[in-house]
């Protein structure tokens, strides 16, 4: 009878599910860093895990883009196998006109001078690289001339969106398949005039939408919009303590209907 157990899928889920939260693993743009509050420690994931009584792993970045968010995660996943049944995942998908870019080459000195030389480290790095507008682009390392990104190489609306959606179901299957919790939303849903923050409700129902399991999302809106429907948003136009503070009743909700 233990053996059977053991190899049915479903009794391997449920019993994985049975096993103490350690870690919250929150992974976003700013709105998951806690952008425009005080004290970062109020920021959703920190009390989320006083909550749950587990340590909090937060790698959000300001104007941190899907690609950064998806390879973070899959780097952590692959580093802490044995800390897999232990971890809830916090992914908040943020703006798909973000991305980021490899950089190998030198870097300006204090006077700002970028100097070559035959012994210099190549290693590299990822860096923010946005399409058409705002200043999270890594100028200094990717630019030398202060101009944006050519709006040029920002791909279609469509595009974009199949370009977020193949991360998003690339993501949730390896958590399905390594039975993880998970809960995943939006930062924003709104889309701005200009095309460069191109986000809006995801489309569950398109071609590649509809392989989205929507069971573990938060889909009647995203941080940002929750907050400004209840004027819990700082000038900086980030959720506030309240709005943090709404947030983590929302994902314990959420996390309560999935797992406990």
């Amino acid at each position: 009878m233990e053996a059977l157990l053991i190899k049915c899928p479903l009794f391997k889920r449920i019993f994985c599910f049975m096993e103490q939260v350690k870690y919250v693993y929150s992974i976003g743009c700013s709105y998951s860093g806690g952008v425009g509050l005080e004290d970062w420690k109020d920021r959703f994931s920190t009390l989320l895990s006083e909550r749950l009584g587990a340590e909090e792993v937060n790698e959000a970045m300001g104007g941190g883009s899907n690609q950064r968010i998806f390879r973070k995660v899959i780097d952590w996943v692959v580093l802490n196998p044995e800390k897999l049944k232990h971890t809830l995942f916090l992914v908040q998908w943020t703006y798909a006109g973000r991305n980021e870019l490899w950089y190998c080459g030198p870097t300006p000195n204090e006077e700002g001078e970028v100097v070559y030389h035959p012994d210099m480290n190549w290693d590299g790095n990822w860096y923010n690289a946005h399409y058409g507008h705002d200043g999270y682009t890594d100028w200094d390392k990717l630019r030398d001339d202060g101009n944006e990104m050519n709006p040029f190489y920002l791909p279609p609306v469509h595009i974009l969106s199949d370009i977020l959606f193949r991360y998003i179901i690339s993501l949730q299957n390896i958590f399905q398949n390594n039975n993880c919790r998970y809960i995943m939303f939006q930062g924003h849903m709104a889309r701005h005039d200009d095309g460069s923050d191109v986000v809006g409700e995801i489309n569950f129902k398109s071609k590649l939408g509809r392989y989205i399991d929507k069971t573990n999302w938060i889909t009647e809106y995203g941080l940002r919009d929750y907050c400004s429907s209840s004027n819990n948003l700082t000038e900086c136009e980030h959720a506030d303590l309240k709005g943090h503070e709404n947030w983590t009743d929302i994902l314990y909700s959420k996390y309560e209907e999935l797992y406990l």
